[in-house]
C-alpha cells in the first residue's frame, strides 16, 4: 500500500488484524495490531477477544504477555472478556495455570 502512496487508515489495520484472528495467524496479528496501537488505532473488542483466546489455546502466554504490557503500557486496558479468558484459562488448565496466573496477577496489579 505504502508503495502506492495509499496510506492504510484505522478500517485497513482492524479489517487485517480481524482476517488474521479469524485464520488464526496470531504471530502476524500481533505484528498488526502493534502498528495499530502505535499508530494510536484500536482494535474491535471482539477481534482482540479472539486474539486472546487464540493465543491462550496455543499456549503462546509469552507472546500473550507481551501483547497485553504493551496494551496497558498504551493505556489500553483489557476489558471483560479478556479478564473472562484469563481466569477461564487459570481454572481448566492445571498444567499451563503458571502463565497465565502469572499475567492475570501483573494486570490485576497495572
Amino acid at each position: 500500500m505504502p508503495r502506492r502512496k495509499c496510506v492504510p487508515d484505522v478500517v485497513t489495520y482492524r479489517t487485517l488484524f480481524d482476517g488474521l484472528c479469524r485464520w488464526t495467524q496470531f504471530r502476524e496479528a500481533a505484528i498488526v495490531l502493534d502498528e495499530m496501537l502505535f499508530k494510536g488505532y484500536v482494535p474491535h473488542t471482539k477481534s482482540l477477544n479472539e486474539f486472546v483466546c487464540g493465543l491462550c489455546r496455543e499456549g503462546n502466554f509469552e507472546l500473550l504477555s507481551t501483547v497485553l504490557s504493551g496494551l496497558a503500557s498504551r493505556g489500553e486496558f483489557c476489558n471483560e472478556g479478556i479478564w473472562n479468558v484469563l481466569v477461564s484459562v487459570v481454572c481448566k488448565q492445571e498444567k499451563l495455570a503458571a502463565e497465565p496466573f502469572k499475567i492475570f496477577k501483573a494486570l490485576a496489579v497495572s
